[in-house]
């Protein structure tokens, strides 16, 4: 997983060679909390990378994967990586400290500062 962190933004190009896609390695059911936190990391590459269809898609299997309750946040987490809004019918899981929009910008700063970073 860190490897996946590691390389979140860059172009396939930029990568380190990786022997087994993650993903797939990780679609088990005996291991939720690493699927979960995994596609919050393919939420934050496709955020740096700006690929709105892949955002989407990675939010709809992160909303699938949280059905439960247990890291539902991370939702909300990935809308702010990407800049995106909560959706109307959402419910937030729970209530930041400094309210959303503190939190949002925190998110998106981290998104942004990856960014400037990869594009070097």
């Amino acid at each position: 997983m860190t490897v996946v962190v590691r390389d979140c933004g860059r172009r396939p190009s930029q990568r380190l060679p990786r022997r087994h896609p993650h993903r797939r390695r990780h679609r088990r059911p005996r291991h939720p909390r690493t699927r979960i936190t995994l596609e919050l990391a393919f939420c934050f590459h496709h955020s740096v990378r700006g690929d709105e269809t892949a955002i989407q898609a990675a939010i709809a299997r992160l909303r699938d994967l949280t059905q439960s309750g247990d890291y539902a946040y991370y939702i909300d987490i990935a809308h702010f990586m990407a800049g995106l809004r909560l959706p109307a019918d959402h419910t937030p899981q729970t209530q930041c400290i400094d309210g959303d929009n503190s939190t949002r910008r925190r998110w998106r700063g981290l998104v942004t500062a990856r960014r400037d970073r990869t594009a070097h």
